[in-house]
C-alpha cells in the first residue's frame, strides 16, 4: 500500500512540475517547447524530465527562504542542506575526506548592523536618498572604514587635475567625469598616501543593473580594526549625484554601520565510482549575494542557481547512464562571491589527482541564446581541453567562443595545477541585483543544450 501510495504522489509531482513549465512556457519564460501531449503521457521524454529536473531545482535554490544564500546566513545553510540532500538521493558516494559530502570553509563578508542612509538638507528641504538605488556604501579594502556617521558641508570636485585638491573637508564628492580612466584602487591609494584625507568619499558610479546597484559581498585584505586612520566610500547614482551638485551649499548627512567578519559555511562534494579510475570534477559555486537592506533579496537565478541545477541534473543523468565508466566528482563550491574561498580549499587539498581528473565549472549557463557560451581556459593544457570541448558546445547550436576569463571557481583548480575550463555566459544584466530572477534570467532550454554539451564532452 505504502509503495502504490509513493508511486502516486511521485507521479502527480512529476505532472505538477511539468506543468509548471508549461505554465512558464505561454509566459516566454525559457522559450520552452514543452508540449500538452508530453502532460498526457505519463512517461516524459529525456529532454522534458531534464526541464523538469532543472526546473525543480532553480525554484528551490531562489526561493525567499533561500534568501540569497550568502555564506554564513540561515539561507545559506538551507541550500547546503538542500544540496546535501539531493546527493544522497540520487546516490552519490560521500567522499571519506568529507563529513557526510560537507566540507567545512571559512570567509570574510560585509555584515549589517544597522541600515545606512544618507540625506541632503537644503534650506529647509530634506532630501533622502534610496539604499541600493541611489547610494551604496563600498567596503573592499583596508583602509576603508565599515563604520561612519558624518553631518557636513560637502566638496565638488568633478576636475581630474584637482581629485586631491582638498584640505579639511570632511566629505568630497568626486564626478564620474573626473574620475574617469583612474583605477579606483590607484586613486584610494594617492589620497591614503597625502597623509590627509576627507572622511568620506562620495563618488559617482554607473555600476548599475536594472537600476540596483551591484552588490558585492567580496573583500579583499579588510580588517575590522575601526580605529584604522582611513576614510569611507559611498557610490552615488547620477541622479544622486546631480542632486548634490545642484545643492553644492546643502549639508550632508550619513551614517554606515557595518563590519567585516569571518563567517562559517560548508562546500558539498560528492562522488559517482566508475570502474575507471580517473574521470572528470564538475563544479558550481551555490552562494550568492544574499538579503538588502530594502527588504529585498538577491535570488541569484543565473547566478548561480543554473549552475548548481544543471551540476545536480548531471549528477542523476550520469547515476543512471555512465557509458564510459568514469569516475566524478560533483562540487557544490561555497564562498565563490567571497573570492573561490571553497573552491580553492578543495583544489590545494591534494585530495583529488590533477593528474587524473579535468574540471569543468558551470557558473552563469542558461542564459538568452544571442549571450555567447565563453569556454575559459588559462594555461596551454587547458586551453587544448577548451579546443576540444568547443566544436561539441557550437554542436548545439550554441555561440560558443574561447576565453581567458578569470574570475570563477575553475581559476582555484587551474593554479592547483588541473586541466581545467569554465562555461560561462556573461549576461550582467541583472547581475547581482533583486531581479536576477528565473524569469528576467534564465533559458531552460540553453541550460539543456549545455547540459548535453557537457555529457558529450565527458564521453570523449
Amino acid at each position: 500500500m505504502m509503495k502504490k501510495i509513493a508511486k502516486y504522489v511521485l507521479g502527480i509531482t512529476l505532472l505538477t512540475i511539468i506543468g509548471i513549465i508549461i505554465i512558464l512556457s505561454s509566459q516566454n519564460v525559457g522559450q520552452l517547447e514543452t508540449t500538452v501531449e508530453a502532460v498526457e503521457n505519463p512517461i516524459a521524454s529525456e529532454d522534458q524530465w531534464v526541464k523538469a529536473e532543472l526546473l525543480s531545482h532553480l525554484i528551490k535554490l531562489t526561493s525567499e527562504e533561500m534568501g540569497g544564500r550568502l555564506i554564513g546566513t540561515m539561507g545559506n545553510q538551507l541550500a547546503t542542506d538542500y544540496i546535501a540532500e539531493e546527493m544522497k538521493l540520487i546516490g552519490l558516494e560521500a567522499p571519506n575526506f568529507t563529513n557526510q559530502y560537507r566540507m567545512q570553509i571559512s570567509a570574510k563578508t560585509p555584515v549589517t548592523h544597522t541600515p545606512s542612509f544618507l540625506e541632503l538638507t537644503f534650506d529647509d528641504q530634506v532630501f533622502s536618498f534610496q539604499f541600493g538605488t541611489a547610494f551604496m556604501p563600498y567596503i573592499a579594502r583596508n583602509y576603508i572604514q565599515s563604520k561612519c556617521a558624518f553631518e557636513s558641508k560637502f566638496k565638488v570636485i568633478d576636475d581630474p587635475e584637482q581629485l586631491l585638491s582638498f584640505n579639511d573637508e570632511e566629505v568630497v564628492l568626486y564626478t564620474k567625469s573626473a574620475i574617469e580612466g583612474y583605477r579606483i584602487d590607484l586613486l584610494f591609494n594617492e589620497v591614503m598616501s597625502r597623509g590627509r584625507h576627507p572622511r568620506v568619499l562620495l563618488i559617482e558610479s554607473d555600476y548599475q543593473h536594472d537600476g540596483y546597484f551591484v552588490v558585492s559581498p567580496y573583500v579583499k585584505d579588510v580588517t575590522a580594526d575601526e580605529s584604522q586612520d582611513g576614510f569611507a566610500v559611498i557610490k552615488l547614482s547620477e541622479s544622486a549625484t546631480q542632486l548634490l551638485i545642484s545643492h553644492k551649499e546643502g549639508v550632508i548627512k550619513g551614517e554606515i554601520d557595518m563590519s567585516v567578519e569571518t563567517v562559517e559555511g560548508e562546500s558539498l562534494i560528492g562522488f559517482l565510482d566508475g570502474p575507471s579510475d580517473e574521470g572528470f570534477v564538475i563544479v558550481a559555486h551555490f552562494d550568492h549575494a544574499g538579503t538588502n537592506q530594502d527588504g529585498t533579496y538577491n535570488p541569484g537565478a543565473l547566478d548561480n542557481a543554473s549552475g548548481t541545477s544543471l551540476l545536480l541534473a548531471l549528477a542523476k543523468g550520469l547515476s543512471s547512464n555512465n557509458p564510459e565508466g568514469l569516475d566524478f566528482y560533483f562540487v557544490a563550491a561555497n564562498g565563490e562571491e567571497e573570492g573561490l574561498v571553497g573552491s580553492e580549499k578543495i583544489a590545494y587539498s591534494g585530495l583529488i589527482d590533477k593528474t587524473k581528473f579535468k574540471v569543468i565549472n558551470l557558473d552563469m549557463v542558461g542564459a538568452p541564446l544571442d549571450v555567447p557560451v565563453l569556454v575559459t581556459a588559462n594555461t596551454e593544457s587547458s586551453k587544448a581541453f577548451a579546443d576540444y570541448c568547443l566544436p561539441i558546445i557550437q554542436a548545439e547550436a550554441l555561440k560558443a567562443m574561447p576565453s581567458e576569463l578569470g574570475s570563477s571557481d575553475h581559476v582555484s583548480f587551474e593554479t592547483a595545477g588541473f586541466v581545467t575550463i569554465a562555461l560561462v555566459q556573461m549576461d550582467t544584466r541583472f547581475y547581482h541585483t533583486p531581479s536576477d530572477t528565473i524569469e528576467n534570467a534564465v533559458d531552460l532550454e540553453v541550460m539543456q543544450r549545455i547540459y548535453r554539451s557537457v555529457l558529450r564532452i565527458v564521453a570523449r
